[in-house]
């Protein structure tokens, strides 16, 4: 679980970063 965590938690980054 913690794992999916931390992707998703880079998901939101890279989505942050685009906007």
């Amino acid at each position: 679980m913690i794992v999916i965590q931390e992707e998703l938690h880079a998901l939101l980054e890279s989505e942050e970063c685009r906007f």
